[in-house]
């Protein structure tokens, strides 16, 4: 009984253990165990026999050099089996045999050439068969019912087990050079025909059949017989020819297909001396939408080629073809049209053909070539995809062309192209472009490869400057460039991350720069208003005057930043973001605005928002200031500007002054009549100087030369201090404002100065310090737009203190976190000496917690156009002691006597002193003046306490004075 339970064990052990599938060829193996879907469910390695039996749908084995098909036979339930393209064999008297997939609806064995024999004789569900050409038995059931079926002509003509009747597309391999009969019998489901041969040279003398629905029919290295009848091609509606042929009798059959729509002739013919010159006439086939030719070179000789007729064409491809002329005028559907290799005595005309998607123009010669060779794609506003290989073309006149998805222009000579409407582009393929100046693909917003290989000039020494803009918005996933001279700039988003770019030869070194324009590259938004005060406490409205140089931020949920209204009160920002919030800064003490602060929410759009400022109370605040224009040189004119503004919010009139020392100075001229001139002293008067508005004076002065008495010498310091009265000032501290400026014999055209000099006192830290940026465009073209960029220290400034003074131009200020760029557009700076100054001014508080000892130090960097920046010198600051020495460093040094002083105070020192200065106790210079005496008319000061600074050969010297 034991031994009876044991076997019983043991056979349902045996049983339950999976069973593998016997696969000898590794090839096949691993293919099977890396199918696409997964066969080896369980990842053991092996082929189980029920892991086989759930594939259903499609064994997909082509190309995988399996040489044995064992164990295909497992998969008794697949539909579909694809061993094309692999090593297997096979006999006539040892077949290979497919008799246990009894599903199998498609089997493809071609392109295995070592094949003779197949068996599928079980297999009724059998419905495509693709068999190699050397394939020479097959059986299958009588009942197979094949639809499509690719093998030799004997083998077609050998199968008889299957009803031929129901084949729908049939593939025929004709081996044999001169086959003279090829009967197809009665096929009324045929709609597809294809007769192939490898060889060249065979001739097909017989075709017969009755094929009433046939559609398509393609010969391909086969000769047709002129004992051939086409009476069952009448209704064929494609027809392919290709490979060696003859064609003579072909031509006069082609031409009477007058249903065809669809023609390949792709083939190297060959033609009696009596054939026709009309050949590639299609005036019969009026139905035609497609036609493609490849003619080999030796038929190529000046073919003419008549399109007239055909209306419906929609995709036209010519190869290596040489006309005099071709017209596509009538054919207005056309879509997609190849040129390749080929001679015309004209460029193509095409702006009938307004349908066009697809072009691609290649390797085109003319008879003539027009100067500039120009093509006109104007017309063509469905373009999608254009490609264009012409070693004489100098231009693409695009248009406002805007489809445009792919673009390749290769071996050119192209210098000017307009790319500002393409929108839509994604791929861009500028290859060999030997003089193009500038690719702008600023506007490319849906841009992701770029490929640009920019050759030298036709010249070879030629190396001109390229411009490529792609400041899109878009984050390409492959930039391409290569460039082998040092004349290529780059223009690019402020985030793009061009470490992942390829740039070859002098590309990966030139200069890459955001400011080929000053928007957002890609979608953004605009919001831009005015901001106006309202004088007569009514409202704002039109007729009240706009008010400049107010700060205006914006928050746009990923970045705030600020600019200044200009001179006519305009604000203006650009953002990538669809909701941000406006909020301009007036003075809070002296004036509310309405409303405080605007939200707005849009898309892809322009917003306008305007700000009315009323005042708030009664506040008088004039401010004063002063910059120099030119270097002070010894012995030239030096220009200066004075600036003053009602920063206040009531109506002024007042002075201005402005003091020098006339011993090294000669007043020459100024912008305003004085109203007042003194020995040291000019003195202005305004009137109804309105809340924000700002006035300037113009004043020269001549300056001694190192031969005069007082000599002035480069190192000298020139001090000049400017002064503003009207109404009780609240901010008294910006009425007085001086200049130290120091005397030079070279001077860079663009520099950095701070105003108030090289050191401060203590007393000044956390007040404003003002600055003065220069520019000079020495080119020899006018500079159309041009930026100056400041990187402010955040350590040692107030950053949202900073406030725009003046400018010789129209300016724009964007600044961002501690970036601050002060933006000359379309300015057009001029190159003569004369003209071709600017400059911009600005104030900005240091912080507090500085302490005497510390700097502060800035510099900028100067953008003109798209060239590398010119960086300043960078300006330091030092802070001291008031005046810059403790009262005991000159106790007993310098006496001084009257003191307290009514009028002359004389001084006694070791030394001998060239220069006094006089400062208010708050540090603040009061006059300067070149001294040969010992002595200095104080009468003018008022009483109070003032500080002496002695300029001596030895140094300088300080001391403490009263005035009576």
């Amino acid at each position: 009984m034991k031994a009876k339970i044991f076997f019983i064990i043991l056979v349902f052990t045996t049983f339950c253990k999976a069973q593998v599938v016997n696969i000898p060829d590794n090839n096949l193996k691993t293919a099977l165990l890396n199918h696409i879907p997964v066969i080896d469910l369980n990842s053991n390695g092996q082929i189980e026999t029920s892991e086989a039996q759930l594939i259903t749908d499609e064994l997909i084995l082509n190309n995988k050099s399996i040489t044995n098909s064992t164990g295909i036979e497992a998969f008794i339930n697949v539909k579909k089996i694809n061993l094309s393209t692999n090593s297997l064999a096979s006999t006539e008297s040892s077949p290979l045999v497919f008799n246990t997939q009894l599903l199998l609806e498609e089997l493809d064995l071609s392109n295995n050439n070592q094949i003779l024999a197949i068996n599928c004789n079980q297999i009724i569900p059998l419905k495509k068969l693709f068999l190699d050409r050397d394939v020479s038995s097959v059986l299958l059931n009588s009942q197979t019912q094949l639809i499509e079926l690719k093998c030799a002509s004997a083998t077609f003509q050998s199968l008889s087990a299957f009803n031929k009747a129901l084949l729908q597309k049939l593939n025929i391999y004709i081996i044999e050079t001169d086959y003279p009969n090829l009967p197809l019998g009665t096929l009324n489901n045929l709609t597809e025909i294809y007769l192939d041969s490898y060889i060249n040279g065979v001739v097909l003398n017989t075709f017969t059949g009755t094929i009433p629905n046939l559609y398509k029919i393609s010969f391909n290295n086969i000769s047709i017989s002129s004992s051939i009848s086409f009476s069952f091609l009448n209704n064929v509606r494609e027809f392919s020819l290709g490979g060696s042929c003859d064609y003579d009798y072909l031509y006069n059959k082609l031409y009477t297909l007058t249903n065809l729509k669809k023609l390949t002739l792709n083939s190297n013919w060959s033609f009696s001396p009596s054939f026709p010159g009309n050949l590639l006439n299609f005036s019969s086939n009026p139905q035609l939408e497609y036609i493609y030719i490849y003619l080999s070179a030796s038929t190529g000789d000046y073919l003419p080629i008549n399109l007239a007729s055909n209306v419906n064409l929609k995709h036209l491809e010519l190869y290596s073809y040489n006309s005099s002329s071709i017209s596509l005028n009538n054919n207005v559907l056309l879509e997609n049209l190849v040129l390749q290799s080929s001679h015309q005595t004209s460029p193509i005309n095409l702006t009938n053909n307004v349908n066009l998607k697809k072009l691609t123009l290649r390797g085109i010669t003319l008879s003539t070539i027009p100067a500039p060779y120009i093509i006109n794609l104007s017309q063509n506003q469905l373009l999608e995809e254009v490609t264009i290989y012409d070693d004489y073309l100098n231009n693409i006149n695009f248009g406002n062309v805007n489809t445009i998805t792919k673009l390749n222009i290769l071996e050119s000579k192209l210098e000017t192209i307009n790319l500002t409407s393409f929108s839509s582009l994604i791929d861009l393929n500028f290859n060999s472009i030997k003089d193009i100046l500038e690719i702008d693909l600023n506007n490319s917003i849906n841009l992701d490869s770029v490929t640009i290989k920019l050759a030298t000039s036709s010249g070879n020494n030629i190396y001109p400057s390229n411009f490529v803009k792609l400041k899109n918005g878009s984050t390409e996933s492959l930039v391409d460039i290569q460039k082998y001279n040092s004349n290529l700039k780059l223009c690019i988003d402020e985030n793009d991350t061009t470490t992942n770019w390829i740039l070859t030869g002098d590309a990966s070194s030139n200069f890459f720069s955001t400011y080929c324009n000053f928007t957002p590259g890609g979608v953004y938004n605009t919001i831009s208003g005015k901001i106006r005060l309202d004088l007569n406490s009514n409202g704002c409205d039109i007729n009240d005057v706009t008010v400049n140089n107010i700060k205006v931020v914006i928050d746009d949920t990923i970045e705030t930043g600020y600019t200044f209204t200009n001179s006519n009160g305009e604000y203006e920002f650009y953002t990538q973001s669809n909701s941000v919030t406006i909020t301009p800064y007036p003075n809070i003490n002296y004036f509310i605005q309405s409303p405080q602060f605007a939200s707005v929410n849009f898309l892809n759009q322009v917003q306008q928002q305007d700000f009315c400022v009323i005042s708030n109370g009664i506040h008088n605040d004039l401010e004063i200031s002063i910059i120099p224009l030119t270097p002070a040189r010894p012995g030239f004119d030096s220009k200066y500007k004075i600036i003053y503004r009602n920063n206040g919010n009531q109506i002024q009139s007042g002075t201005t002054n402005l003091s020098y020392d006339n011993n090294v100075l000669d007043f020459v001229s100024t912008t305003l009549a004085l109203d007042s001139q003194s020995t040291n002293l000019l003195t202005w008067s305004f009137l109804n100087l309105l809340p924000f508005e700002s006035r300037e004076i113009e004043v020269i002065f001549n300056l001694n030369s190192p031969l005069e008495t007082p000599p002035l010498n480069s190192g000298n310091v020139l001090t000049y201090s400017a002064s503003i009265l009207g109404l009780t000032d609240e901010n008294p501290i910006d009425n007085q404002v001086i200049l130290n400026q120091t005397v030079v014999n070279s001077f860079d055209p663009n520099d950095k100065t701070c105003i108030e000099g090289t050191t401060i006192t203590q007393n000044m830290v956390g007040e404003y310090v003002h600055y003065l940026i220069r520019f000079e465009n020495t080119g020899t073209f006018a500079a159309e737009n041009i930026v100056v960029k400041d990187i402010i220290d955040q350590s040692k400034f107030e950053i949202n203190s900073l406030q725009p003074i003046s400018s010789s131009h129209p300016l724009k200020v964007r600044a961002v976190n501690n970036s601050i760029e002060f933006i000359f557009q379309n300015i057009n700076l001029p190159f003569d000496d004369a003209n071709n100054d600017g400059y911009v001014a600005f104030k900005i508080k240091t912080k507090l917690n500085l302490v005497v000892g510390n700097t502060f130090s800035n510099s900028a960097n100067i953008y003109f156009d798209y060239n590398f920046p010119i960086v300043t010198n960078n300006y330091t600051t030092t802070i001291q002691n008031t005046l810059g020495l403790q009262e005991n460093d000159f106790i007993n040094n310098i006496s001084v006597y009257p003191n307290p002083v009514k009028n002359i105070l004389n001084f006694k020192t070791e030394h001998n002193v060239s220069k006094v200065e006089v400062y208010d106790i708050a540090g603040r210079i009061l006059s300067s003046n070149s001294i040969s005496e010992n002595k200095i008319d104080l009468s003018e000061l008022k009483t109070g306490n003032y500080i002496l600074k002695l300029f001596t050969e030895k140094g300088i010297m300080n001391t403490k004075i009263m005035k009576e």
